[in-house]
């Protein structure tokens, strides 16, 4: 079973190495802003507060909101 707070994951932890999570790339934000405008924006209006029910879903929307 596909999670939604799974694709956040699989981006950050296996697209992406920690390497790049620091560096300053233009290219890096616009990737992540196309990505998950829209996922950011639900989660601002705390419409994912379902994900809060694990871990994973934790992290994920931890990322998400950073």
């Amino acid at each position: 079973m596909h999670n939604e707070w799974q694709e956040v994951l699989d981006f950050w932890f296996k697209e992406y190495t920690n390497k790049q999570w620091f560096e300053k790339k233009p290219q890096f934000d616009a990737i992540i802003r196309d990505r998950f405008k829209l996922t950011t924006e639900k989660a601002s209006r705390g419409e994912l507060a379902h994900w809060r029910c694990s871990i994973k879903g934790i992290l994920a929307e931890i990322i998400v909101l950073d």
